[in-house]
């Protein structure tokens, strides 16, 4: 095994403890919950059960009315505890004497016509009688108090007797002796409230945390009901650090079994993991990374199929089967692609060249001739494209200068481009007139114009006696003059249709006067749209700053401060159009 599939068993292993270790916690803890509930419910009614006992071994006395009034009213006067063999015997030879069969048939009644001795030693026998019963309860079902109390008023309470210890009297948790007024906290102790409150037959329970030594107890009340009245209350109490203490045992041992019943269980699982995902995983990796050395499609294909497993690990290994497959002919049809795509760029390149090798791009284009400075250049958007410039020498005092802009870009516009070229600069050596040009250049080109393709064009021919230009305008940008010492401003020509848009279209020419240091800048869109990573374009204002710059500039330098202001504005951001600009400076 390679150490990478040991660290995914590792990987698997922690997560199938963390895992086990989790479900643990949870199973404790409802495990806990449980218990603690199940527990306190058997607490409680192991509690009811010893109430109604000690409340029906009292009930077997015809007296206890009568005791319970004696015990509540004479208690400083009880002598507990005492010599028990020689009261008793006082107490039977009594009971004789008056015909009664045993102490617990002597009626209240007959208590009552006792003398002031005999009623403290039946009082103080009967006590006694009961108390040894009460304490081996409590030993017995491991109560921490079992005593009975009076409750006259919701002022204080007044216990009637209280756990034996060793034949000595102990109080509720050793602070309260008998006959001594507890008082009563009705917040704390809200089940007490109630059975006084409703004064029902029935046992109540609560849980309290004790003011005295902070521990948690629980209390359970039986009141015994005489006449619509609670003549006493029993209590046994349960001391929560025990109950807790027991079931966090059996917790333990508990836990302890869940703990060896998961480690198995992940040994097992991690085993079947393993023997079932990832040795065939391994086998996978090792096949494929073959593969990549060999490049052996076949090869892969059959070492894959000897994986059996009918799981997601069977549908990868046959994935990748089909994948290498796959890969090995889509490698050969890259190859092919990349030959062609060499092919094309190779084309490309070529026909770049060829593009911008029918452009004048010679300069200085006429450096005989003093009158005038011209100078153009073309950037395309992409290897080849949709824009171009021209300037000729009609005649010796004519000039015509063309800029013109294709619908789309790539070699479809580069196509259109040339034709457009040809057309105009062929009509324009013939016809001279700017707009009887471009009306035959539309004519001839919406006869064949079967993509539906159109350019815009701007056609000026400049008087170099004159300095007037004569133009003409097919939906082109507006050109910016700069006439004798002033600044670059636009000029809103009038615009006609595009060329290849609608046969028949008739435009208008006008004329510009040019004076010596005059200037001419006519451009494509690619410069007023030209867009930055905000999406905003840049615009005329920006064009015409630059123009501004150094209106003294020559046609080259003001090209370049344009293209510089654009790079600037734009930075990184992607252009989706040529970039074409054309400047004419007139001499005079």
């Amino acid at each position: 095994m390679r150490p990478k599939n040991k660290r995914i068993l590792v990987q698997v292993g922690t997560l199938v403890v963390v895992l086990f270790a989790v479900i643990s916690i949870i199973n404790g803890i409802f495990i806990y919950r449980t218990s603690s509930k199940n527990y306190i419910d058997i607490l409680e009614n192991n509690t009811e059960s010893i109430l109604q006992q000690i409340a029906a071994d009292m009930n077997e006395y015809a007296s206890i009315s009568w005791l319970l009034s004696y015990w509540r009213t004479n208690h400083s006067a009880m002598e507990l505890p005492g010599d028990k063999a020689k009261r008793t015997e006082e107490i039977m030879r009594l009971i004789l004497d008056r015909g009664i069969e045993s102490p617990r048939m002597l009626t209240s009644e007959q208590a009552a016509s006792l003398s002031e001795r005999e009623q403290r030693l039946f009082a103080e026998y009967c006590y006694l009688e009961l108390m040894p019963k009460y304490n081996e309860l409590k030993t017995n079902f491991k109560l921490e108090t079992l005593y009975c109390f009076s409750m006259d008023t919701m002022d204080n309470i007044l216990p009637l007797f209280q756990d034996l210890n060793e034949g000595k009297l102990t109080g509720y948790g050793n602070f309260c002796a008998l006959g001594e007024v507890w008082p009563f906290n009705a917040p704390l102790h809200p089940a007490i409230l109630e059975l006084y409150t409703k004064r029902e037959s029935r046992t109540y329970f609560e849980q309290v945390t004790s003011t005295f030594d902070g521990v948690e107890y629980l209390f359970g009340y039986l009141p015994i009901i005489v006449d619509g009245e609670i003549s006493c209350v029993f209590c046994g109490t349960y001391a929560m650090t025990t109950v807790l203490n027991t079931i966090a045992k059996d917790l333990h041992d508990i836990e302890w079994i869940n703990i060896v019943i998961m480690i198995v269980s992940a040994v097992l699982l991690l085993l079947l993991i393993y023997y079932s995902v990832l040795k065939n995983l391994t086998f996978i990796q090792k096949t494929v990374r073959e593969y990549r050395e060999t490049k052996d499609s076949r090869a892969v294909t059959e070492k894959l199929k000897t994986i059996r497993a009918r799981n997601e690990v069977g549908v990868l290994a046959d994935d990748f089967s089909e994948m290498a497959i796959e890969l090995e002919r889509y490698t050969g049809e890259m190859i092919r692609l990349s030959a062609e795509k060499e092919r094309i760029s190779t084309e490309l390149a070529l026909a770049t060249r060829i593009q911008a090798d029918m452009l004048p791009n010679i300069f200085p284009a006429f450096p005989e001739r003093k009158e005038f400075d011209i100078y153009a250049s073309m950037n395309p958007a992409k290897e080849v494209g949709g824009d171009f410039y021209d300037f000729f020498l009609i005649d010796d005092t004519h000039l015509g200068m063309v800029i013109a802009d294709v619908s789309g870009k790539g070699v479809p516009a580069a196509l259109f481009m040339m034709v457009s070229r040809i057309l105009v600069q062929d009509y324009a050596m013939t016809l001279k007139a700017p707009a009887e040009v471009l009306q035959a250049v539309n004519n001839n080109i919406c006869a064949n114009n079967r993509e539906d393709m159109f350019v815009t064009v701007w056609l000026g021919v400049l008087d170099i006696t004159t300095g007037i230009i004569t133009a003409a305008n097919a939906g082109h940008e507006f050109p910016a003059v700069m006439l004798g010492d002033g600044k670059f401003e636009l000029l809103k020509d009038k615009h006609g249709f595009v060329i290849g848009g609608m046969e028949g279209v008739k435009y208008k020419q006008y004329e510009i006067k040019l004076t010596p240091g005059s200037k001419l800048f006519v451009y494509t869109d690619g410069v007023p749209e030209a867009t930055n990573s905000q999406k905003e374009l840049f615009g005329t204002d920006r064009m015409l700053n630059a123009l501004n710059i150094e209106p003294t500039a020559t046609p080259k330098e003001i090209l370049k401060h344009v293209r510089k202001a654009v790079d600037d504005f734009v930075m990184d951001a992607e252009q989706f159009d040529d970039l074409t600009m054309l400047c004419l400076e007139y001499n005079g």
